[in-house]
């Protein structure tokens, strides 16, 4: 009796086994190609969150030094706030361009969205800042022609103001009297400066004043400084805004140290608060 083995289900077992092995293989070798590349994309995602973040920092640092204005109000200050606009907005670009990439923890994305959002409220900020820069740009300029026109403006020194303008009672003669300026109080020796450009058109001691600096701003507009402790400046000499004239002090019909100040203008005595304030 024979018997014949067949060896084709064999055959076929192997053949299925075969084609498993390489199937499992190839899809083996595209899940490590994926996954390195969801690990080079991750590398690549950590290296701009860290530029970025450096990119942020100095931005931030330009952002201060504009916002408590340690940068001079000066045309290179305009460059200063384009290139950080420039830079904000190139900044900007660079963190939505990584927005739609895959394979991000939801700690990054967290990370993203703060991120952007904080910088998108700097870059408003920004925008406000420029604003505001060019309207104090604006103020220097119309005080700069002030200057120009030598009018008296401002505190000539620091102080309590003591006494106003107008009638009120002599605390010396104790009588009624017209106060033609305004008293400022406060140590000896504070400095008094003077409040616009001009020539001065006296400097010695003057009754009841005691020692008193007159500067005449040629347009009209008069200013006088008594109770002088020390004069600082001579008859005839030029004088500009801020520039010192004297120091506080008590002489001539005073209770105490502080600077008796007026402005005059076309001979007539004005209010010194007006131009003041």
């Amino acid at each position: 009796m024979n018997v014949r083995i067949s060896y084709r289900p064999t055959w076929i077992l192997i053949a299925v086994l075969t084609v498993v092995c390489v199937a499992l293989t190839f899809q083996n070798l595209q899940m490590q190609n994926h996954l390195q590349e969801l690990h080079d994309q991750e590398q690549n995602w950590i290296q701009d969150r860290a530029f970025l973040i450096e990119s942020l920092k100095h931005l931030q640092k330009d952002w201060m030094k504009l916002q408590h204005g340690s940068l001079d109000q000066t045309p290179e200050s305009k460059i200063k706030v384009k290139k950080l606009r420039q830079s904000g907005s190139e900044f900007l670009r660079a963190l939505l361009n990584l927005q739609p990439r895959f394979g991000l923890e939801d700690a990054d994305r967290r990370f993203f969205s703060i991120l952007k959002d904080g910088f998108v409220q700097k870059v408003k900020l920004t925008h406000d800042m420029m604003f505001r820069e060019k309207l104090r740009m604006r103020e220097i300029n119309a005080c700069k022609e002030w200057e120009k026109m030598n009018i008296p403006l401002g505190w000539p020194a620091t102080g309590r103001l003591a006494s106003k303008f107008g009638w009120r009672m002599h605390p010396v003669l104790h009588t009624t009297k017209k106060h033609e300026g305004v008293d400022i109080s406060n140590q000896y020796l504070t400095e008094i400066r003077s409040t616009a450009g001009g020539v001065v058109a006296f400097s010695g001691y003057q009754r009841g004043y005691g020692k008193t600096i007159v500067v005449d701003h040629g347009n009209g507009y008069q200013t006088l400084y008594a109770h002088a402790s020390r004069l600082k400046v001579r008859k005839g000499q030029r004088v500009h805004s801020g520039e010192l004239l004297a120091l506080m002090g008590s002489t001539g019909r005073s209770t105490g140290p502080h600077l008796h100040y007026e402005i005059s203008y076309k001979g007539k005595k004005i209010d010194p608060l007006t131009m003041i304030n």
